[in-house]
């Protein structure tokens, strides 16, 4: 179960040149990537567009469609990603 103390604690994981922004709501999750795209650019890197997608986790039975943007571009939301080769994450959580 993701709690309260992720959100409060911890916003990103990083390995190598691959980050995983965490955020409780979309206007935090923009706002956290608008930083890193900032920070970035500081130290001449890009953000890739192509690359970098969204996805909402929930107990909901219909996922929301969020709108998070670089550069005025809507990023693709998923429904299931893969990190570092790791099993798929899922958009849905086990309903307790």
């Amino acid at each position: 179960m993701i709690s309260s103390y992720v959100y409060d604690n911890i916003n990103n994981l990083r390995y190598a040149d691959d980050t995983v922004l965490i955020a409780e709501n979309e206007k935090d999750l923009q706002q956290l990537l608008d930083i890193v795209k900032e920070e970035s650019e500081k130290k001449g890197l890009e953000l890739n567009r192509k690359k970098t997608e969204v996805m909402v986790v929930s107990r909901k039975q219909e996922l929301p469609i969020i709108n998070i943007y670089i550069k005025g571009t809507r990023l693709k939301q998923k429904d299931q990603f893969k990190y570092q080769a790791t099993e798929e994450t899922t958009a849905k959580l086990h309903q307790e």
